[in-house]
């Protein structure tokens, strides 16, 4: 996990009940793993900062498709 609730919360501006946000949380890393071929988990400073909003985003996006999403998602 690169972002915990409090990033989630705070520097996000996520929306999901910490039980909601810890019950995707896990798929969400896997995900950003995946997609960066693992360099995730070398990112440090700005980079490791990008990859903790990516992970938030994941997260919200996957309570749209798994709840109806209880966070509004805009770009």
């Amino acid at each position: 996990m690169y972002a915990d609730y409090a990033f989630y919360i705070g520097t996000y501006s996520g929306t999901l009940t910490e039980t909601e946000y810890k019950r995707l949380i896990n798929r969400a890393n896997a995900e950003i793993n995946r997609i960066t071929s693992q360099k995730a988990k070398t990112a440090t400073g700005e980079e490791l900062e990008l990859v903790k909003m990516a992970e938030c985003a994941v997260v919200d996006e996957l309570s749209v498709q798994a709840f109806g999403g209880s966070g509004d998602v805009t770009s």
